[in-house]
């Protein structure tokens, strides 16, 4: 189809759907993979660390934000172990503070990352796939 300055404007938006419905499509499909591949690096380092159990509460939950890495059988656990916390004997005396095992925000980080970086790549590679 011929574009003139009658239907240029009808062009643009054409495109703009196009481009938008197909990146859309893959924008979830790269979160999912993105949100595995940080649980299985969560539970790498706590396989590492010696918490079998612990490491098997890591799972991959939809929400209605998209996809969130959650540790379904110890929650509570998972603040404990990052932040580290008070130990208090049962008279609720402070006896000091437990020692903090960052694991969580550091997966965070890093796969927050790629996933920024695989996005840019969806985008780029469909403006290179697409130029005219």
């Amino acid at each position: 189809m011929k574009t003139t300055v009658d239907n240029f404007g009808a062009a643009i938006l054409g495109e703009l759907k196009k481009y938008t419905k197909e990146v859309q499509e893959k924008i979830p499909e790269v979160a999912k993979e993105t949100a595995e591949d940080c649980k299985n690096a969560i539970k790498q380092d706590c396989i590492s660390k010696g918490w079998k159990n612990y490491q098997k509460g890591w799972k991959v939950i939809t929400d209605r934000y998209g996809f969130k890495v959650a540790n379904t059988k110890y929650a509570p656990l998972v603040h404990l172990l990052e932040f580290g916390h008070a130990k208090v004997n049962r008279n609720g005396e402070v006896l000091g503070t437990v020692k903090a095992y960052p694991h969580v925000i550091p997966a965070e980080e890093i796969w927050t990352q790629k996933y920024e970086k695989r996005v840019k790549e969806i985008i780029w590679h469909y403006k290179i796939l697409h130029k005219n």
